[in-house]
């Protein structure tokens, strides 16, 4: 049974942005050496692991998740940056997040909601590339079959559940109807949805502890996993614990959506069952998550 903070602890998280998420962009000139850009912080609580992603853009425009941790300065996170581009020069401004996101100018309650949803999917798939592109597809000369297999074999399903959903979730928010766009409807289309990430969570318990053996035992998979990361890429371990945190922040979403949901909308009724199912998933699993993110 969980503990009194335990259960305070899950609350807290649920009400806040699990995933934190920067932006850096190029300058206009392609011969200033300056590396000019938005960083955005977004709000973590004590419920977070150390580590989380920033998305960057850049200065040839190719984009990149950074590895960053708590307490981390802007010049460390950018450090490995600016060695790789020779930038003897940069500035990074901060903005708040609803200014990135721009959620304040949006005046409809559920398609603030949405915009929210599909900026986290965004980001979502952009760390499931990176697990595949940086580790995955690496490491399966590295590994053995049964290794590789525990590491990233559930994996795959969920990156091409995820990445259909992004695409329907942004249709929906870029052709939005007030009266008419229903959001739970799309989760109804992907039925399989609960039973891969309920996979997931089984097979990630043996991917932890392949981790922790690896770590102890295995220093030439370590020191390949390090240089993947880099200074500036994030971990294996941030990259498989991130559809876990998903989760979390899809039913914090969508429970925010079903509030600003009137129960005389069209969406409302599907829209209730997937958050209840959701919700169930969190629960069945509530001690699980906080175990693994700590």
């Amino acid at each position: 049974m969980a503990t009194a903070a335990t259960s305070a602890k899950t609350r807290q998280r649920k009400h806040s942005f699990s995933s934190s998420i920067s932006l850096l962009n190029r300058t206009r000139s392609m011969t200033d050496q300056t590396l000019l850009g938005v960083l955005n912080i977004l709000r973590m609580d004590e419920g977070q692991g150390h580590s989380f992603m920033v998305k960057a853009i850049l200065p040839d425009g190719k984009p990149r998740l950074l590895s960053a941790e708590r307490n981390m300065t802007v010049r460390d996170l950018v450090a490995g940056i600016c060695q790789e581009y020779n930038l003897t020069n940069y500035q990074v401004r901060t903005l708040p997040e609803k200014t990135l996101l721009n959620l304040e100018a949006i005046k409809d309650d559920r398609l603030r909601c949405v915009k929210e949803l599909v900026y986290a999917e965004e980001v979502y798939n952009d760390c499931l590339k990176s697990l595949f592109e940086l580790y995955a597809e690496p490491l399966k000369s590295k590994l053995s079959r049964a290794e590789h297999h525990t590491l990233f074999a559930h994996v795959e399903p969920i990156c091409t559940l995820s990445s259909s959903l992004y695409v329907k979730v942004e249709e929906a928010a870029n052709n939005w109807n007030s009266a008419s766009t229903a959001i739970g409807a799309i989760y109804a289309e992907f039925p399989l949805f609960r039973e891969m990430y309920e996979d997931y969570y089984l097979a990630f318990k043996f991917a932890r502890n392949l981790m922790r053996q690896k770590r102890e035992n295995d220093s030439e998979f370590m020191t390949f996993v390090h240089n993947q990361r880099g200074s500036h890429r994030p971990q294996l371990d941030s990259l498989l614990l991130k559809p876990v945190q998903h989760l979390l922040e899809c039913e914090r979403i969508l429970s925010n959506l079903l509030e600003k949901t009137s129960e005389t909308h069209r969406d409302y009724a599907e829209l209730a069952k997937v958050v209840s199912k959701f919700k169930q998933m969190v629960k069945d699993r509530e001690e699980e998550v906080i175990e693994a993110e700590n």
